[in-house]
C-alpha cells in the first residue's frame, strides 16, 4: 500500500467519523515535507480533488515547511488530518 492510498484510506475512515456539522467546513489535511515541496503539492492535489469529488465535500491539502508547523497546524486545528513520521506522530499525540 502507497502513501497515497493510506492517506486516502486514513481520510475516508476520519470522515466517517465526524459529526454531520463538520461536513459544512473544509475538510484539511497535510503531510510532513520529506520530499519536494512542488512534488507533495500535485501528489495531495490529487487526492483532495479525488476526495471532493466522492464525499462531495471541500478536501483541501494544506502545505508546511517543517515537521513543527505540521504538528502546529494539527494542533490548532488548522488541518484536521495530518501524515506524521514516527517522532513527529509522538510529538503531535502529545499536544492533543
Amino acid at each position: 500500500m502507497n502513501l497515497t492510498q493510506l492517506l486516502t484510506r486514513s481520510v475516508i475512515l476520519s470522515l466517517l467519523l465526524l459529526s454531520p456539522m463538520a461536513f459544512a467546513q473544509t475538510f484539511s489535511f497535510t503531510a510532513i515535507p520529506d520530499q519536494d515541496a512542488s512534488a507533495l503539492q500535485k501528489r495531495f492535489d490529487k487526492v483532495a480533488r479525488y476526495l471532493s469529488r466522492e464525499l462531495a465535500i471541500d478536501v483541501k491539502y494544506v502545505p508546511v515547511k517543517s515537521y513543527a508547523a505540521a504538528i502546529s497546524a494539527f494542533r490548532n486545528n488548522q488541518v484536521q488530518l495530518a501524515w506524521f513520521g514516527g517522532l513527529s506522530g509522538v510529538k503531535a499525540r502529545n499536544l492533543v
